[in-house]
């Protein structure tokens, strides 16, 4: 792969970490309870939902999730199958960061559950 699309592909995922951990606390908020409560979110702050448990600056479930795709892809040098991706959570295993539908699909996947299902 060329550099500069190497770069794109880092600041890529290196945007949406920090877009994730900004809208951290107010995932699922509609736009006017953020405006309402926010004005508009700038800074990190702290979630009181778990939903980041490194605290302010943290990330979220989603991060991890597109870590994991992206390491699926790296993998694969290009496309991939759910087969691909499950092999990365089986190895990752449990993480701090699974909501309770993320462990459920771990333990499925644990359990021998095809991952195409």
């Amino acid at each position: 792969m060329h550099k500069h699309i190497l770069d794109a592909v880092y600041g890529s995922v290196i945007g949406g970490a920090i877009g994730d951990a900004l809208g951290a606390p107010v995932e699922g908020w509609y736009c006017q309870e953020i405006r309402e409560k926010f004005g508009r979110v700038t800074d990190f702050s702290d979630t009181k939902r778990g939903n980041a448990p490194n605290g302010p600056g943290g990330v979220t479930d989603d991060t991890v999730l597109s870590l994991y795709v992206s390491l699926a892809i790296i993998r694969q040098q290009g496309r991939i199958t759910p087969d691909d991706l499950a092999q990365v959570w089986l190895e990752k295993g449990d993480n701090p960061h699974f909501w309770t539908n993320e462990r459920l699909t771990l333990l499925k996947l644990q359990a021998g559950m095809n991952p195409w299902d």
